[in-house]
């Protein structure tokens, strides 16, 4: 997904496909779909973080037809919060002739690193977070 494009579905929680507004309602909060990855710790996705932005309903199967890491698996989840807790990017370091790139990293908002990333992706924390299917 294009990095601005991105910053604005996530900052904005609007559907990662429509850009229209995601499915969320103040019982369920929030949906998204991403690849299912129960078995990668107890109690998946709680305190996940994620790059992907949320969905509405009529895009689901779109995303899934669209995405190939989709098809392979995918899970819905409603989340009840997803914090914005930082972003992805290429890290910078310091040199003499300028800043130099490290890498792509990961950084929170209280990180002071942050002044030397040149951010491609916003991240959210999901909380509160239920597996649907």
């Amino acid at each position: 997904m294009h990095s601005a494009r991105q910053r604005q579905v996530m900052g904005e929680l609007l559907c990662q496909v429509c850009a229209g507004p995601a499915d969320q309602n103040d019982d369920d909060g929030t949906l998204w779909l991403l690849q299912d990855r129960r078995t990668d710790w107890p109690g998946w996705p709680q305190g996940m973080d994620v790059t992907e932005p949320p969905i509405c309903v009529h895009c689901l199967p779109i995303a899934i037809r669209a995405c190939p890491a989709l098809r392979e698996s995918h899970a819905a989840i409603r989340a009840f919060t997803a914090p914005i807790v930082g972003i992805r990017g290429t890290l910078y370091t310091p040199s003499p002739t300028g800043p130099v790139a490290a890498g792509v990293s990961v950084v929170d908002f209280d990180n002071p690193d942050i002044r030397w990333v040149l951010a491609h992706q916003l991240i959210r924390t999901l909380h509160q977070a239920v597996v649907l299917n």
